[in-house]
């Protein structure tokens, strides 16, 4: 009967079209600015000073952006699960053409039974592989990258592993160590300052305990921005605009030690370390969400 399952080899043959001969080889990306890298299965138990391209390996391309003219570093990577019918060699111009429009990082993972990852093309082993390289990605022996600078996104089949990355992997309350709460995003997130609007100014003055007059228009709020050298990129979201008189009611109702002449961006780093922030929907009383 397994002939019959999701898994079984009569489903697969249909529902996995791997390309045949693959779009590329160990040597297709050697000219390239992309890199073709290898991906362990299990990041915890794998040994990189004893590299071996195996069964234990995922081969994937990382792509950088063209530009970088928002920012000297930049901080979001897009894991991008392909299409089906086609592998990392077909889909680097579709990965390179996102990865330059939204000037972020891209990795794109092959699937098993595809180009040049062992296996068999099923569901089963498609989750494995792109838990996998999730894993790999926030891990400590891996990339290292945060997970609230991550986006997941998947075409076509590939919205399967990627909705199942987003379920399974992504972090949670319980399951993560590095969680970071529910906020809305705000328009500021590696921007310049003559990008952030008026309302927002005003938002970001007020977490600051930085004084200012309501009848200050746009030229002067980002003069008092420039003055106390604020960076507009520290406020990506609602959670980052907790002001610093909060942010002490805050850690000392829930008997958290500070030092007392800790800034607001310190503060807020151990609210987050010890997970005391609320979510935005269940405001804390010590703690208030200002609205832009």
């Amino acid at each position: 009967m397994s002939f019959f399952t999701k898994d079984g080899s009569f489903i697969n043959q249909y529902m996995f079209r791997p390309p045949n001969p693959a779009f590329y080889d160990e040597c297709t990306f050697e000219n390239s600015k992309n890199t073709l890298i290898w991906i362990p299965r299990d990041v915890e138990t794998y040994n990189s000073a004893v590299p071996s391209l195996d069964l234990n390996m995922i081969p994937a391309i990382l792509i950088s952006p063209e530009s970088r003219k928002t920012s000297p570093e930049q901080k979001i990577l897009l894991i991008y699960f392909h299409a089906n019918a086609e592998d990392i060699g077909l889909c680097e111009p579709t990965a390179s053409i996102l990865s330059d429009n939204l000037n972020c990082h891209v990795l794109v993972p092959e699937y098993p039974g595809y180009g040049l990852c062992p296996g068999v093309a099923c569901e089963s082993q498609v989750q494995q592989c792109a838990l996998a390289v999730y894993d790999w990605v926030v891990s400590k022996k891996g990339l290292n990258w945060p997970a609230s600078n991550l986006i997941i996104c998947g075409r076509s089949i590939g919205s399967g592993p990627a909705v199942h990355v987003a379920a399974h992997g992504m972090p949670t309350p319980l399951s993560r160590e590095h969680f970071r709460p529910p906020s809305n995003p705000l328009p500021c997130f590696n921007c310049r300052l003559t990008d952030v609007k008026f309302p927002l100014l005003q938002c970001i003055l007020k977490a600051e305990n930085i004084e200012f007059s309501v009848d200050d228009d746009i030229q002067a709020l980002r003069k008092r921005i420039l003055l106390n050298d604020i960076d507009v990129r520290d406020f990506p979201s609602t959670t980052d605009l907790i002001n610093v008189d909060s942010l002490r009611g805050l850690l000392k109702n829930e008997g958290i030690p500070f030092r007392e002449c800790a800034g607001r961006k310190e503060l807020l780093d151990l609210a987050i370390r010890e997970r005391s922030l609320p979510s935005p929907r269940f405001p804390h009383r010590c703690a208030v969400l200002l609205s832009v």
